[in-house]
């Protein structure tokens, strides 16, 4: 048996012990009570930034393009400011009754392939508004035109009217010389689109040779499965853009 003060001495041991776990338990507490509101604060960070990564990847980039993109630009004063709503209306509009093709399509292309900037040229020598490429497309669209073989100028490339006219008159001439065997119209203008960006020689030996698409739904699987990922792109974001545009014509 331990004598009185020896179990004096242990029982204020033990509440002294019992006090501080106690004062230790209340200190900590909001602590730890900061550290999971930090921990919450942090995952709904988290959260918000996966939600915005996984946003549409089309509307990020006409953010970017917004000098030049009328339906993210003047939408809203549409009927008051026609000419900057629509960049090159006027030449749109003449082309588009000249060589008779759908207007909304004209504006889709020029759109998808250099966001309405007439000077613009790329790495592969495509040139303008609807990026013709003088030796290819703009031969045989200058060629329908006129009924004589000429190769294009880059000033002509660069005018926004005759750009267009080439332009035009190449999706014409795919859909009437290329693909005028197709009966669904559908089918026909993703055919024209795919020729447009991938060529027409490719796009027959690659995608009709061999168990062609029967309407637009097989052309969708066929384009993903048989063509280049560009083109696949190309296509949708033109008849999307198409879609758009035929909402505002007279």
């Amino acid at each position: 048996m331990l004598p009185f003060t020896a179990l004096k001495n242990k029982s204020l041991t033990a509440h002294i012990t019992a006090s501080f776990c106690i004062l230790s338990a209340v200190l900590l507490f909001p602590i730890n009570h900061s550290s999971t509101e930090q921990a919450l604060h942090q995952h709904h960070q988290i959260s918000e930034k996966s939600a915005l990564n996984q946003s549409d990847a089309e509307q990020q980039i006409s953010i970017r393009h917004t000098l030049s993109d009328p339906l993210n630009d003047a939408v809203d004063v549409y009927t008051v400011e026609i000419e900057e709503a629509f960049p090159f209306e006027r030449q749109i509009r003449r082309v588009a009754s000249e060589v008779e093709i759908d207007e909304s399509l004209v504006y889709a292309v020029t759109k998808a392939e250099s966001s309405f900037r007439s000077g613009v040229q790329s790495h592969a020598g495509a040139i303008g508004l609807m990026q013709v490429i003088a030796s290819a497309a703009g031969r045989d669209a200058y060629y329908r035109l006129h009924k004589k073989r000429a190769t294009p100028t880059l000033a002509q490339l660069k005018d926004p009217y005759t750009n267009l006219q080439l332009g035009s008159t190449y999706l014409k001439l795919l859909e009437e010389h290329h693909f005028g065997h197709i009966t669904d119209e559908k089918l026909k203008q993703m055919l024209v689109l795919a020729a447009y960006n991938w060529g027409p020689v490719n796009v027959k030996r690659k995608l009709l040779a061999k168990n062609p698409p029967r309407n637009a739904e097989e052309m969708k699987w066929v384009l993903w499965t048989k063509a280049p990922r560009e083109t696949y792109s190309y296509v949708n974001k033109v008849l999307k853009y198409q879609n758009q545009f035929s909402q505002f014509e007279a």
